[in-house]
């Protein structure tokens, strides 16, 4: 049944001084409103001669012409595909996810990064997965982490396990 979720999140308890304090250091609804336009006027131009209107009703001929991936994002997709054992219907969500990912941040095509961040929106369906890249906040999960490792014949995506925190 999950399997037909696209996005899954863990979303941790707040802090009441979290909550509480005056310090709001994230976006604000306007900022991701506007970035959330710009993301649906990139999806009305790339779908402006066909009935699909947005990347979740992508046919699987337009996710496979609009979610191209260069070989670094081929393999950590393949890697997922393989060690979490996803389905067809999840790499095709995955896809779609990366796309509206990559949509928000104003790329035009899908990068390793949107790839590892959608990846991390299905890993509920199987484990409890993240991933960490320099200059990314890791989220989702505490048993294990897919993590970006510079090793000689390039980067490569393992899957590593995470200590669990003292009680």
């Amino acid at each position: 049944m999950l399997d037909r979720i696209d996005l899954h999140v863990e979303v941790p308890l707040v802090d009441f001084r979290e909550l509480s304090s005056d310090g709001g250091s994230g976006e604000t609804s306007a900022t991701i409103r506007a970035r959330v336009a710009e993301a649906r006027n990139f999806q009305n131009s790339r779908f402006h001669k066909s009935s699909t209107r947005s990347n979740s009703t992508m046919t699987p001929r337009q996710v496979k012409q609009f979610c191209q991936l260069d070989s670094e994002s081929s393999g950590y997709l393949e890697h997922a595909m393989e060690e979490m054992n996803f389905s067809a219907r999840a790499h095709n969500r995955i896809l779609k996810v990366a796309r509206t990912l990559a949509d928000l941040s104003g790329s035009e095509s899908v990068r390793p990064a949107d790839i590892l961040e959608a990846i991390q929106f299905r890993s509920l369906e199987r484990k409890s997965f993240s991933w960490a890249e320099p200059g990314h906040r890791s989220c989702c999960g505490d048993r294990a982490a897919f993590a970006l490792a510079a090793e000689d014949e390039g980067p490569m995506l393992r899957v590593a396990p995470k200590p669990h925190p003292a009680a």
